[in-house]
């Protein structure tokens, strides 16, 4: 009767260990400011050259496992703006770009 109890006491562990290591981390909850205010800092650090465009209205897209932030250029005016990705597990930034 004690190895019965023991093999299912066993059996529960292991279940529970291979449940709860199947789960990803939650993702933070992150609102649109703080991931324009993330992706504002970074262009302010590394591509500075970019810094006149963040006034431009910007614009969060979920893209499933990151955040794309972009900014707005106003109607009939052609170029390009920075595009910055955020992980949304990290909340850093994994990619910056340019459009043309």
């Amino acid at each position: 009767m004690k190895q019965v109890s023991l093999v299912l006491s066993l059996v529960c562990v292991v279940c529970f260990l291979l449940v709860s290591c199947d789960k990803a981390p939650p993702t933070m909850a992150v609102n649109d400011e703080q991931l324009i205010l993330v992706a504002k800092d970074y262009i302010t650090q590394h591509r500075p050259e970019w810094q006149s465009e963040l006034g431009l209205p910007p614009l969060v897209t979920d893209k499933g496992s990151y955040w794309e932030v972009t900014f707005a250029l106003p109607p009939d005016t052609l170029g390009g703006t920075p595009v910055v990705h955020i992980d949304k597990q990290s909340v850093k930034v994994t990619k910056c770009y340019h459009t043309q």
